[in-house]
């Protein structure tokens, strides 16, 4: 027998979930509450996940656009304490794999120094490396420099930011990453870190700074070449400024595939601006790879489509052809007080939304008039593509508090430039799609939560319906809407019938931005979602509609299904090798080669 290694094959069967097909699936589980196997933690025998939500808001799942998932988790089961019960799971082919857990050595450490608490959600890359913050307790820690930022890229698992530990690079005189005013807060980082499709990392940190200027106890910080770098630090003399001036400390960074950062910052001769190392051509317009940090636009530059200048800025996104996406305040006179940019669609910046503007898709509305209501969030896709979360100006054209949010984009739904005129994507109070049958008819979009935009300009974003459930959808190359998955609705777990359950509910990342701007967005390039369920009665999942990776017949990993295969288990089941535990129960035994069998004899 020789077959074809598939994405819908062995593991459908041992885990007995839905298959998926190319593009967006359906729902899949790859991490279950309760169980044991293929959709366990794999620490042992009757050990398995009893929660996916270890603290508030760290709850939902990150996946990559090749389909790596990776979450947090509490485990239940023998030898498991409350020292040892969280931790780091990434499912990357096939089954779910400790990335790091509570009282586990910590690779790079002092012996017994060990993983304490996991205080951010992790995130995973398009190349399937993890990242995430952490404390530790051993030999040498203490409260001052316990917490650190963890990352998988360059090789393994390693600490890239050490609080208290690590020197800050390019300080003079040297300092250390850590608080001064409270060495004690947790986490020293606020979170503010991205991760690229590549596992480059850039992050907001404080140093440890004994000097009276606050402002230089904050600082931007990469990791794209296997090492940390600065970027800039408050203080800092500000490039190309006439008179010289220097930056007032750090905002928080985006992150794209080359690992060019676009960040937000006051400085002391021009206000405020952002900044990016993005790199550039002959005429000043934004390519792919990494250049000297400059200005992409500073206070008192003209604001294109008005007739005055930019005061001040706040969303911000960079994608992979170094193109920018921002909104801006203005000049309360002559114009008006603000919009959206972005030098995506020429190369050049234009306006893409205007406050007081009439709004597309909505007849006689205009967008909100105070800039700072007008924006929730925007990001710009890697096909320049821009997408804006944002709202209406209540009291104009019926809008009120029910009907006031929405998202818009200008890609194109024809012709040859994926980037056209600005419209609507979605309207709070407006209904949703005709014909998606009873658990949707009659209903409206409610307040939208979240928006993502993938390398295609298609936006996927989590909304409340007017049924008081929250739902995930994606846009269709169309421009229509397809939801995939709806609280209070149920889900066929093994694809058969012989486990149904009730959605209680949903938490996909809580994070706006692009799958290109490093932030950790729920939906990947191919549309595809991962999110955590929980149900009514009270177990949970963490599902994806990714398809299908792996093949565990294809024991030896030659990409086929064949005598080698059977050759290679039976040599490790033998020597009583781990890689032989089939069913993850923690032992090698004969259920594990009856398993193995199963699996063979269905190929892939």
């Amino acid at each position: 027998m020789k077959s074809r290694n598939s994405a819908a094959g062995m593991l459908a069967i041992m885990a007995g979930t839905s298959l998926s097909c190319a593009g967006t699936g359906p729902l899949r589980p790859v991490a279950l509450t309760g169980t044991d196997g293929a959709l366990g933690p794999g620490r042992g025998a009757g050990v398995k996940f009893s929660n996916f939500a270890p603290a508030t808001g760290l709850g939902s799942p990150s996946i990559g656009s090749t389909s790596a998932v990776t979450f947090l988790a509490t485990l239940t089961g023998p030898g498991i304490t409350s020292s040892s019960n969280t931790g780091v799971w990434a499912v990357r082919s096939p089954y779910p794999e400790a990335v790091a857990v509570e009282g586990d050595q910590v690779p790079g450490k002092s012996p017994g120094v060990v993983f304490d608490s996991f205080y951010t959600a992790p995130q995973i890359t398009d190349a399937k490396f993890a990242a995430f913050q952490a404390s530790m307790r051993g030999p040498g820690i203490d409260g001052s420099n316990n917490d650190a930022l963890f990352t998988e890229f360059g090789g393994g698992l390693h600490t890239a930011v050490h609080e208290r530990v690590t020197v800050a690079p390019s300080t003079n005189p040297p300092v250390l990453f850590g608080d001064a005013l409270n060495p004690n807060a947790a986490p020293w980082g606020a979170n503010n870190w991205v991760q690229s499709r590549s596992g480059a990392t850039a992050l907001r940190c404080y140093v440890v700074a004994d000097i009276g200027l606050y402002n230089q106890h904050f600082g931007v910080w990469t990791d794209r070449y296997g090492g940390v770098e600065k970027l800039y630090r408050g203080g800092d003399a500000v490039p190309n400024s006439d008179p010289q001036g220097v930056f007032y400390g750090a905002a928080n960074p985006r992150i794209n595939a080359s690992g060019a950062v676009i960040t937000g910052r006051l400085d002391t001769t021009y206000g405020g601006g952002l900044w990016s190392d993005r790199a550039r051509n002959g005429s000043n317009q934004g390519v792919p790879g990494v250049g000297p940090l400059h200005a992409v636009v500073r206070a008192g530059d003209p604001a294109p489509g008005t007739a005055t200048v930019f005061e001040s800025f706040s969303a911000y996104s960079i994608n992979a052809n170094g193109r920018v996406a921002f909104s801006a305040s203005l000049p309360t006179a002559p114009t008006g007080p603000g919009g959206v940019w972005s030098d995506g669609r020429f190369g050049v910046l234009q306006a893409v939304m205007l406050t007081g503007a009439i709004a597309p898709g909505t007849g006689a509305a205009q967008f909100a008039l105070n800039p700072a209501w007008l924006v929730t969030e925007l990001a710009i896709g890697d096909n320049n593509v821009t997408a804006v979360l944002g709202h209406l100006q209540q009291g104009v054209a019926n809008v009120g508090g029910s009907n006031d949010e929405g998202i818009w984009s200008n890609r194109a739904l024809s012709g040859g430039n994926p980037v056209g005129n600005l419209r609507l994507v979605v309207r709070e109070g407006a209904p949703v799609p005709l014909g998606l049958g009873p658990d949707y008819e009659g209903l409206n979009f409610g307040a939208i939560e979240t928006m993502w935009i993938n390398a295609s300009g298609l936006v996927g974003f989590v909304c409340t319906l007017n049924d008081f459930t929250r739902s995930i959808w994606v846009e269709n190359p169309d421009g229509s809407l397809s939801p995939l998955v709806k609280e209070f609705t149920t889900i066929d777990l093994h694809g058969d019938g012989s486990d149904v359950r009730m959605i209680w509910s949903l938490d996909a990342s809580p994070t706006s931005g692009a799958t290109g701007d490093g932030r950790r967005v729920g939906l990947t390039d191919s549309g595809d979602i991962a999110v955590r369920l929980t149900f009514t009665d009270d177990s949970q999942g963490i599902f994806t509609t990714a398809a299908l990776q792996g093949c565990p017949a294809d024991f030896d990993g030659s990409g086929f299904v064949d005598t080698d295969d059977f050759d290679a288990f039976v040599q490790a089941f033998e020597a009583g090798d781990e890689s032989a535990d089939f069913d993850r129960t923690g032992f090698v035994d004969t259920d594990d080669f009856d398993a193995f069998v199963i699996a063979f004899e269905s190929g892939c």
